[in-house]
């Protein structure tokens, strides 16, 4: 699932705070090969690439830049700072559906089978620690700003892990949840969102209470603006009406749209600085970069790459 969802497959952004510090970068797996292309966020200016194996479907950053955790399939590995390999493929036996580094860069966490599984990665070894029994399949994965949490939907809905005892600490049913589709995202003002049928789902963390934000379509995995105030969402699967949308967080208002253009779907947005986004087409192979967000006309240009996707980037301690 972690393919279709969570990272969408093969076009993986992070933020790998390597050089210079704190500096976000993109990564693009060609359509061919599994040497990672690593581009810095703004202007796309090619950087050292990465070695990755083959089918990898996604990297994860630690917040100093000196560990790289690579997903393929049932396993992951790990690489140095340089892109280098410096861990053997380690699994559960069972497919990866999602995975996500804590905020405070202490821990890696991984949804397989109906198991979280936890990884201490705050020193040069990599430490496994006693993980979580989930009630049902996780498909999608998320955790807290405060890295105590851990968020996983499931057929079940979407439960609370705590990080310390590793237990479920409630649950809260959505409507319009796909386990093809959707995710869960942690904002930047704490509230976590779940993308649904004709929804976006904003979850309060603590009383794990909601709200649906009505949206046209079945929205994509939410992307944020760097200062926090909106999303971004576009229509998934959607050749006409809105191919993104643009969503104030405080108001919950959509304040602007894109159409669709020439028939191009888009299935994910990277956020590239103050004037500028990329969305990714898997119809088309393509990674449109799109200029001026607040006019709906703003398709630009493009890179050929294969897929597209993100890994929420991680913060310092």
């Amino acid at each position: 699932m972690l393919a279709k969802k969570l990272f969408a497959c093969a076009v993986l952004a992070t933020s790998l705070l390597a050089q210079p510090a704190n500096e976000p970068r993109i990564l693009l797996l060609p359509s061919q090969g599994s040497t990672v292309s690593v581009f810095a966020n703004e202007g796309l200016t090619a950087l050292t690439p990465i070695n990755a194996p083959s089918g990898a479907t996604a990297i994860l950053a630690r917040p100093d830049g000196n560990r790289y955790f690579v997903v393929s399939g049932n396993e992951f590995s790990v690489a140095d700072a340089a892109g280098n390999e410096i861990q053997a493929p380690a699994g559960f036996g069972l497919p990866i559906a999602a995975a996500e580094i804590t905020p405070d860069g202490s821990k890696i966490l991984f949804a397989a089978g109906t198991s979280l599984y936890s990884y201490d990665i705050s020193g040069d070894t990599i430490k496994q620690l006693p993980g979580a029994s989930l009630t049902g399949t996780p498909y999608a994965l998320a955790v807290s700003l405060d890295s105590r949490d851990a968020f996983v939907l499931t057929a079940a809905g979407l439960s609370r892990i705590n990080l310390t005892s590793n237990t479920v600490t409630g649950t809260v049913q959505l409507a319009g949840m796909d386990p093809s589709k959707s995710s869960v995202v942690a904002g930047p003002n704490g509230f976590l969102y779940v993308n649904a049928e004709g929804a976006l789902h904003e979850v309060n963390p603590r009383t794990m209470e909601s709200i649906s934000i009505p949206v046209a379509a079945f929205p994509s995995k939410p992307t944020f603006t760097p200062d926090g105030t909106k999303v971004m969402v576009c229509g998934l699967g959607a050749k006409t009406g809105p191919a993104l949308m643009i969503i104030d967080l405080a108001t919950h208002a959509i304040t602007h749209t894109l159409n669709a253009f020439s028939n191009v779907m888009f299935d994910y947005m990277l956020w590239g600085g103050p004037d500028k986004v990329y969305a990714y087409s898997s119809s088309h192979q393509k990674l449109y970069q799109l200029t001026d967000c607040t006019a709906p006309d703003f398709l630009d240009s493009f890179l050929n790459y294969r897929h597209a996707a993100a890994s929420r980037a991680s913060r310092a301690r």
